[in-house]
Order: structure tokens, then C-alpha cells, then sequence
């Protein structure tokens, strides 16, 4: 009574809007809206709160007679002058709750109300509340896909008056501890939609979403329901495109959203899906069918704890991103031979496909059954792998047996970008055969030299093995290429063995001379590279020697007048610019030769 009494208050302030009792038919039948329960029942909710209300005055009345000295014994729960008792049907914690719940979403109170539901969707044993679709509890008095045509005043009448003691009590077992789909709907689209994006403290914190989607989603599943307006997926873009979150500041917190993923089937299949009913309009193919949202959103996961140089997390989103595409495939197979069985029992002239196979699906419509990682990802992270010295993790992906093969399979081996990192990893396992077949695929048909990105992986392996003769005959011959140009990688890779000589030195750069890496190092001096020139949208080449002796210089003062004195030339400007990747090669070597201080 207490709780109603303060609903009562809120009504009569004004803070709980009138709007929530009405309802009107929405133009689209799969579209968001809140179902017609407050409104089938806007009459004895007003009625229970004008009696919350009227027995709180008769309280208010009575203690204060006895403030007064007065006596007061009542033989009826009526105050004096009352000539019958009111008798009001009472009305479910359910109904209450979906008030309130309502009553908030139309406030605008969306934490308030993603916490309520939070809470609820974690209560267990007995005092554990389930999902409940409002069509399931009408039918039969309200017909699916035909809320456009009700006469919704008869059916209020009906729905108060006309049903039987029977159904009433098989529809009160129905809806005990039950709360609406719709409204959870609602939260999930108002909690991705108010998402902080970092104006202000409007929205709540990325975080608070992101767990209450997982609960929405775990609640929803545990009674074999769905969001029934959309699919998972299309949340999940959502809520990456408010912007609140940052996949490479905080890939922590965007990987704890992939739990809520749609699996093959999930949105059609269960009970309150919009599908479910032929006399529904058909839904949009846009709407539920098979989406590349969750393989995308996986990919740019990988990206980005590649770009962080995280490689166990890394490989922990493909291990994910594989399970994800097992399981789908697993559930369309499942679907095939129960497709089967259907069949077998029809007419054998039923019109079916060649197989005898009629599926939800075509192949074209359901991307997620293969990883399809990107080429420019996937060679990120063979480059990753071979930086780390995982060596056997670079094996598997090259040789696995899985069922579907590996994951780096010989039709990459000819794709230009994967030319670089494969001659990598070619080199560390000194898998020669690997080695032979990219060579001869990334010539592809010209049979002319390969690509200058394999001839720079090349040169950047011989150099970090030491093979001296090779790199100095490698350089006399790619001097004679036109417009060929050394990537700042491998020049990274050369500095970083400079670096590792100079270590046993003694500090005593002349001595560096006569080296083979010295001579090497001075040679490719001389050529061209290629990089972002500052200030302007383009690129450029340059001669390697300025931007590396100037980088070199600015290590200590040995260095400093060892680079001046092995090149005069680097007076004037020149910016020293070089990719985070070549940076932190050259920044390890210094840290190897002369310690972090």
C-alpha cells in the first residue's frame, strides 16, 4: 500500500505522464512501440491509485483526531459518512513494475531503469522474474498482425470484463514475475543511444551499456526471446557508432561486448520473433536476416590489439571469431538434415532445391561462417607473430589441419601485401619451400623481379641474420633498379645492427669503419626512400642518409660527431619522421646498447 500511496503522490504531481496509458498501432509491425497493457488496464490502475490515495488520506485523518485527544473506533475500514465499502480488484507486482518502468523511459530516467532491470535479470531460484511477450499473453482475444484493424475500445472492454475466471487465473499464473520484452527493448535502445561520448557528462559511461546489453542479452536468451524490432548485431553497430568507445585506447571494454553477437538463427527463431506468424507482413530482409556486423566488429578488435602489440590478445579474438564461425556452421548443418527429415515426410513432387534443401539462408546472405580476416589484418599480424618469436604459433597458422584449412592459406601467398610478412616468417621458421613459392607467386606471370616490398623483406632478413655479403651484393643489385626505394623498416632493421656493433666497441664508433655492417650501412646510405612528407597530404623520396645520421646523432655526443664526420651532409632541415613499427625497432636497439637511462 506504502509503494502505492508514493505512485499515487507522483501521479497527481504530474511527474508520471499521461501519455503511457495510451496506445496507437504502429504503421510498421515490427517497429519499436510499447505495447497496449497500461492502456488495456488504465482503469484500475487509476482506480487502485485513487484508492492508495483515498485510504492515505483516511489515515492522515484518523492520527490526526488522536493528535488531537480524539477517539476514533472504526468498525468498518471506512472513515465515517461511508456508505459502502470499495472494492478494488488488486492488480500484479508485474503491472506496477511495468508502470514504473514506462513511466521511466518516458522521464527520460534510463539509468535508473537500466539498473532496475539489471538487478532483476540477476534474482534466482524462487524469486527469479522471466521474459513474457504481451502477444503471448492476449492471444487469443488479440490476434497477431492485426492490431491496425482492432476497435481497441472493445477490446479494453473484453479485456477487463469478458474473460472468464479461468483464463483470468491461467493468465495470472502466466505473467507472475514477468516482465515485458518490450520494455527491455526499450531500455537497450534508449542505453545505446544515450551512450557518453565525452561532451560533457550528458549519457552514461560506455561501460554501463555495455554490461547491461550482456545482462539484456543473457535474460532474454534464458526465455528463448529476442529484441523482435532488430537484431543483436544491428546493437552492436550501434553502440560502436555513438563513439564512446575507442577500440585502441580501450580494446578491453569493446571486446566485452561480443558476448551479445547474434548466432546463425538467433533472431528468427524464437518466440517472439516477428517471423513467427504468416499473418504478419513480411519482414524486411534487412532487418533479421544473416548480417557481417559480428565478423566485422571482431576484426576491428583484432586490429586493434595488433596495433597495441598484444599478441595473446590478439590471438584470443581469433580463436573467438573461429568459435563464432564453428558454431554457425555447426547450426546451419543442424538445420540442413532437420530440413531433411521435413522433406522425406512431404510429397516427393514437393518443388525443393536440387539437394532437396530449402534453407533460411542462401550462402550469399549469411557471411559469418568463414573468419574472413582482411589481408591487410591478417599480414599485421604475421608480422606481429614473427616480432614476438612465436615461431610455432607462426607454423599453425600456416600448416593448421583444421577442417576448414589454415588460416593463412597458399591462395594468399601471390597478394602483394602478403609478399612482406610471409618472406618473414618464411625466414624464421627457415622454411625453404615457403620461401621458394612466395618468390615464384609474387613474380606472378611477368617472371620479372618481385614486387620491392619482397625484395626490402628480403634485404631486412639477411641484414638480421648478419649475411654481410649477401646484403652488400643485394645492394649493388637493387641500386641498379629503377625507383627502387628502401622501406623505413629495413633501414630500422640496419640501424638497429649498427646499434648492436657499436655495442662491442667500447664506445669507440671509429672502429666501426671497416665492418661489413658499416660498409653495408654506408652504401644503402645512398639510396632513395620513400616516405609522408609533414605538412602536406602526399609522399616523397628522399636520400636515406640525412634522415639517419640525423637520427643517429641525436643519441649521444660519440654518436653526434661519429655522424658528422661519416656525413657532412646533414646540414639544413630535415625532419626525421618514421613509422611506430621501424621507431620502436630503433628505440629497443638503443635501449639494448646503452640501457633505458
Amino acid at each position: 500500500p506504502e509503494i502505492l500511496e508514493i505512485i499515487a503522490m507522483l501521479h497527481h504531481s504530474g511527474a508520471m505522464p499521461s501519455s503511457i496509458y495510451s496506445y496507437q498501432p504502429p504503421n510498421d509491425p515490427i517497429s519499436l512501440c510499447q505495447p497496449p497493457t497500461l492502456h488495456l488496464l488504465s482503469n484500475q490502475i487509476i482506480t487502485s491509485l485513487t484508492d492508495a490515495a483515498w485510504r492515505a488520506h483516511e489515515t492522515n485523518v484518523v492520527e490526526e483526531a488522536k493528535e488531537r485527544g480524539g477517539v476514533y473506533d472504526s468498525l468498518r475500514p471506512e472513515i465515517p459518512g461511508s456508505m459502502y465499502k470499495v472494492h478494488v480488484t488488486g492488480l500484479g507486482h508485474e503491472i506496477w513494475l511495468e508502470l514504473v518502468l514506462w513511466a521511466m523511459l518516458y522521464g527520460r530516467f534510463y539509468k535508473q531503469g537500466v539498473k532496475i532491470l539489471t538487478r532483476l535479470s540477476k534474482l534466482l531460484d524462487h524469486n527469479a522474474w522471466s521474459v513474457l511477450s504481451w502477444r503471448e499473453l492476449a492471444n487469443p482475444i488479440i490476434q497477431s498482425g492485426q492490431e491496425k484493424s482492432i476497435n481497441w475500445d472493445e477490446v479494453k472492454y473484453l479485456f477487463n470484463t469478458g474473460i472468464s475466471d479461468t483464463d483470468q487465473t491461467v493468465n495470472k499464473k502466466k505473467v507472475r514475475r514477468t516482465v515485458s520484452a518490450e520494455v527491455i527493448a526499450s531500455f537497450v535502445d534508449a542505453a545505446v543511444s544515450h551512450i557518453r561520448t565525452g561532451v560533457g557528462s550528458r549519457g552514461m559511461l560506455p561501460e554501463n551499456p555495455a554490461r547491461f546489453l550482456r545482462e539484456m542479452k543473457i535474460f532474454f536468451e534464458k526465455n528463448n526471446m529476442s529484441l523482435g524490432y532488430t537484431s543483436w548485431d544491428a546493437i552492436i553497430l550501434r553502440f560502436f557508432e555513438s563513439r564512446g568507445v575507442d577500440f585502441d585506447k580501450d580494446s578491453q571494454l569493446a571486446g566485452s561486448i561480443s558476448s551479445i553477437t547474434s548466432l546463425f538463427g538467433d533472431d528468427i527463431s524464437t518466440v517472439n520473433a516477428p517471423t513467427r506468424d504468416q499473418l504478419w507482413q513480411p519482414t524486411p530482409a534487412y532487418v533479421l536476416d544473416g548480417s557481417a556486423a559480428s565478423i566485422g566488429y571482431h576484426h576491428r578488435l583484432l586490429r586493434a590489439h595488433i596495433k597495441l602489440g598484444s599478441l595473446s590478445s590478439a590471438m584470443g579474438v581469433v580463436q573467438d571469431l573461429q568459435r563464432l564461425t564453428d558454431i554457425n556452421k555447426e547450426r546451419s548443418i543442424q538445420e540442413f538434415f532437420s530440413k531433411q527429415q521435413n522433406v522425406a515426410t512431404h510429397d516427393d513432387n514437393e518443388d525443393t532445391s536440387e539437394f532437396g534443401f530449402q534453407g533460411r539462408y542462401g550462402g550469399i546472405h549469411y557471411p559469418s561462417f568463414f573468419p574472413q580476416i582482411p589481408v591487410p589484418i591478417l599480414a599485421d599480424l604475421i608480422n606481429l607473430v614473427v616480432d614476438s618469436g612465436a615461431s610455432e604459433l607462426g607454423s599453425w597458422l600456416l600448416y593448421s589441419e583444421d577442417l576448414d584449412g589454415p588460416i593463412v592459406h597458399s591462395g594468399l601467398y601471390s597478394d602483394p601485401i602478403m609478399g612482406p610478412p610471409l618472406i618473414r616468417l618464411a625466414a624464421v621458421l627457415a622454411d625453404e619451400v615457403l620461401m621458394g613459392q612466395v618468390l615464384e607467386l609474387q613474380k606472378g606471370q611477368s617472371r620479372t623481379d618481385p614486387p620491392e616490398e619482397v625484395l626490402n623483406q628480403i634485404l631486412d632478413q639477411q641484414i638480421e641474420a648478419g649475411n654481410w655479403p649477401f646484403v652488400d651484393k643485394a645492394l649493388e643489385s637493387f641500386a641498379r633498379l629503377r625507383n627502387y626505394s628502401i622501406s623505413t623498416d629495413t633501414t630500422a632493421t640496419m640501424i638497429k645492427a649498427i646499434l648492436r656493433e657499436a655495442k662491442s666497441c667500447a664506445g669507440n664508433l671509429s672502429a666501426l669503419k671497416n665492418s661489413a655492417s658499416a660498409k653495408a650501412f654506408q652504401k644503402m646510405s645512398s639510396f632513395r626512400a620513400r616516405g609522408f612528407v609533414r605538412g602536406h597530404d602526399r609522399h616523397d623520396t628522399f636520400e636515406l642518409g640525412g634522415r639517419v645520421w640525423r637520427l643517429l646523432a641525436l643519441i649521444n655526443d660519440d654518436w653526434r660527431k661519429y655522424a658528422w664526420m661519416i656525413y657532412p651532409n646533414m646540414a639544413g632541415r630535415n625532419y626525421v619522421n618514421f613509422t611506430p613499427r621501424a621507431f620502436n625497432k630503433i628505440l629497443s636497439g638503443v635501449v639494448d646498447t646503452y640501457g633505458s637511462t
